[in-house]
């Protein structure tokens, strides 16, 4: 079954998202359906190298508000290696705790923004020591450019894609990215305090878009959370940003697509294609990045029609806020409350 692709209206044109099942369509109907919603995200992502085995080192460790903070490092493709933080609070051990990947903004100041709330600072959102207190293991990978500049200073050094697009021409940073989270997932499954049932994913704005990607190819994902992270391709009022040529390049593939006209996906398929695991959608009203909230609301819309299909329709929240691309300690603690009853 094939479904057209999305054309690119104007900037301020009216979004129209179509519904992603015919009248009448059955559940069985929408899982083939689904496969080839994600053969296009495939496309779009690029070509991915080979699994590899698991494995990983501490390269440090030390101990904050009672919470184990180990800073860590992990096999990736074609020998390089990923890295992040484990987090673990005291209790966790004791019994097989749930988990959650906490995916990072684009912040120069990444681990810190994710582990420490900065005194003065209205830019932190340190949902990784949070989940920690709360229970949760939480593992928080970094990106690889953030890795590959470690003494960037700025956002525009720190978040630069051509070493990786020179590499891996025929990839894309988000591909890596859903590979390395991948791998994340599998180190989370390796512990033996972690309930390899209860695993979920939260993200705000790069973070948030990651999750999306990695909950549609890993179904260990049970859960999933993001904030100020998508709107629709097809009224962006910048649309090349998602490929352009100097800083990160999300998806290079992209170049020829709109080049001609359209998108291969959207981003409300991905939600849908998520169905029917709890999905918690947090969307700003005056987002600097993704100023169509609406394409937002809309898509969730969209995508709560396939959680009706599988009488799931409770499991999609979507909040929206009039306020800047943020996720505030109130959202944050209702995503936190989210991810609990959910997993």
């Amino acid at each position: 079954m094939q479904w057209p692709h999305y054309s690119i209206g104007s900037p301020g044109g009216e979004i129209n998202l179509p519904s992603l099942l015919f009248p009448g369509e059955r559940l069985y109907d929408w899982q083939v359906k689904r496969k080839e919603i994600l053969c296009r995200v495939k496309q779009v992502l690029g070509q991915f190298p080979p699994p590899c085995p698991l494995r990983w080192e501490i390269l440090s460790q030390k101990e904050e508000n009672g919470v184990l903070i180990q800073r860590i490092s992990y096999d990736s493709c074609d020998g390089e290696k990923a890295s992040g933080h484990l987090l673990v609070s005291p209790n966790a051990k004791d019994k097989k705790a749930p988990a959650v990947l906490a995916l990072h903004p684009t912040d120069i100041d990444y681990s810190r923004s994710l582990l420490l709330s900065r005194p003065g600072s209205d830019e932190d959102y340190p949902y990784a020591l949070e989940l920690a207190r709360r229970g949760f293991v939480v593992l928080a990978p970094d990106i690889c450019t953030c890795w590959q500049y470690p003494d960037a200073k700025t956002v525009a050094q720190g978040y630069n894609t051509q070493f990786f697009i020179d590499k891996h021409p025929a990839w894309s940073m988000m591909g890596r990215a859903v590979y390395d989270h991948q791998k994340a997932v599998d180190l989370l499954c390796s512990l033996p305090y972690v309930n390899q049932e209860r695993i979920g994913v939260l993200g705000h704005s790069l973070g948030g878009t990651n999750a999306m990607l990695l909950s549609v190819f890993d179904e260990r994902i049970k859960a999933i959370a993001v904030s100020c992270c998508f709107s629709s391709f097809c009224c962006h009022p910048n649309i090349r940003v998602w490929c352009r040529e100097e800083g990160f390049c999300y998806f290079p593939a992209l170049r020829k697509t709109i080049d001609e006209g359209y998108v291969p996906f959207e981003w409300y398929e991905l939600i849908a294609a998520a169905a029917p695991r709890p999905f918690f959608v947090f969307q700003a009203k005056n987002d600097v990045w993704f100023k169509r909230w609406d394409g937002a609301s809309q898509g969730a819309a969209r995508a709560g029609e396939v959680y009706a299909l599988y009488g799931a329709e409770e499991k999609l929240r979507l909040e929206l806020w009039d306020g800047p691309h943020s996720f505030p300690p109130s959202a944050r603690q209702r995503a936190y409350g989210f991810l609990e009853n959910s997993l």
